[in-house]
């Protein structure tokens, strides 16, 4: 069956459900059927194979300071994860973050993308410094104590105020510390009023969320369903923020340790600015025209602009202005893999994966990074998969900058750290099921009389 442009991806979803004939391989319009309020956003619909169930969709939200990112995941008949749509949103200049008409677009872009919200499960982040993350080493304890020796061990290394505090616990398999069989026990602590302003936030759009987690856990959702297939055993991600930088450890697909760094994008457009002031020391420096030359020198690194102040705008030169800050990156990255290894006494991190905020800098970043760290570094792509069925033509920036949405999307709570549904709630479902089995149980030789009756 041919689908006609005003078609979007969710009824294409639902026709597939339904039955109808595959849809064919085809590129969304990306300047039509965006309301006035959208023209800044991008967005790419994906041909995929029949869906088992709608309540397998899954979609994962990442607002940043300028955009906001939404990705939208399905699970197949044959059980396969696929990356079904996912839209990139330019927040327009003149809202503000916060505002009402930011809420409002929100509102208006989430819903279209969603669909009807009941259909899936929907997953965003919290800021990652509003969580603190510990391991602990917990002695084998029978099942039934376990959950109080935890909670302990990790309230004696960090008091627990559960007024303003949200407490969840991983395990994480046996090891050996010192010849002694051990736990080893991911805990972390999220900020609850934070937590309530996110779910609150949605509730005001309508959104009742499955999920709201970190991007270090959505990262780690993304190693744990293979959903790129890492050869190294420990491994390390890069995620390069507008304020901050942050990077995360794994082992075995496990996190073991996650740090920020204060280096961020707005630290290598601050060097530029000084390399400016020196270079134009009595000129006011256009940011419109500025910003236009950096971006057409990202999208080509063959470029090279000569501007009418005589710079010529390459490669090169945008490196040389921002090198302060790359090295101050490059030095707390080394730092921090070189703490992970002797101080904390665990395997050497064998490759680091980069990603970042939608920023001109990113291919520099890469190319930078790539050639002071020692240990092989790349662009952390999650389209390098092959869970999708058409081309995407998206620019290497834009794919690693949805990573952490790819990774909400494949949040699950089986696997997934979920700051409103934890331990707690997780005992609650479990003894919930109990009842109902036992209950059903009991039902059964009734049910059986009445048949034979």
């Amino acid at each position: 069956m041919a689908l006609t442009k005003d078609i979007n991806s969710t009824e294409r979803l639902l026709n597939v459900i339904r039955g109808s004939h595959q849809p064919s391989v085809e590129k969304a319009d990306l300047a039509e059927d965006q309301s006035p309020k959208q023209k800044n956003s991008k967005k790419l619909s994906i041909n995929f194979p029949q869906i088992a169930n709608k309540y397998h969709i899954k979609v994962g939200i990442h607002i940043s300071r300028d955009d906001a990112n939404f990705v939208k995941m399905a699970k197949t008949s044959d059980g396969r994860l696929l990356l079904i749509d996912q839209k990139i949103l330019k927040f327009p200049d003149h809202i503000s973050k916060g505002s009402q008409e930011f809420n409002d677009l929100l509102k208006e872009t989430l819903n279209a993308f969603v669909g009807l919200p009941g259909d899936c499960e929907i997953w965003a982040l919290m800021s990652a410094t509003d969580v603190k993350v510990h391991y602990l080493k917990i002695p084998i304890v029978p099942k039934k104590e376990l959950e109080n020796v935890i909670y302990w061990t990790a309230g004696k290394e960090n008091p627990i105020d559960e007024k303003s505090m949200i407490f969840d616990y991983e395990m994480q398999g046996e090891i050996t510390d010192q010849g002694i069989p051990k736990y080893s026990v991911m805990v972390y602590s999220a900020s609850r009023s934070e937590v309530e302003k996110i779910r609150d936030m949605f509730l005001s759009m309508g959104i009742n969320l499955s999920g709201i987690t970190i991007a270090p856990f959505a990262f780690q959702n993304i190693f744990r369903t293979k959903w790129i297939d890492v050869t190294e055993t420990t491994y390390a991600s890069l995620f390069i923020g507008n304020d901050f930088s942050r990077i995360d450890i794994f082992s075995r697909n496990n996190l073991v340790m996650t740090r920020g760094i204060k280096t961020g994008i707005s630290s290598m457009v601050e060097a530029l600015n000084e390399s400016l002031a020196e270079i134009l020391p009595k000129q006011e420096v256009d940011n419109e025209r500025l910003q236009k030359i950096l971006t057409d020198i990202s999208a080509d690194a063959e470029k090279s602009i000569k501007d009418e102040d005589g710079i010529h705008w390459n490669d090169n030169t945008i490196l040389n202005m921002i090198r302060p800050a790359l090295e101050r990156l490059t030095r707390q990255i080394e730092r921090t893999l070189d703490y992970y290894t002797t101080s904390v006494g665990y395997e050497k991190v064998e490759k680091v994966f980069i990603s970042s905020v939608r920023n001109n800098f990113y291919r520099l970043i890469l190319h930078y990074v790539n050639e002071q760290l020692v240990i092989k570094s790349e662009a952390f792509d999650p389209y390098e998969a092959k869970n999708f069925s058409s081309s995407v033509s998206l620019s290497l920036m834009e794919r690693a900058s949805l990573v952490p949405a790819i990774g909400l999307s494949l949040s699950d709570r089986k696997y997934t750290p979920n700051a409103i549904f934890t331990y707690v709630d997780k005992k609650k479902e479990i003894i919930k099921k109990r009842i109902n089995r036992g209950f059903l149980q009991h039902l059964r030789p009734l049910y059986s009389y009445v048949r034979l009756s």
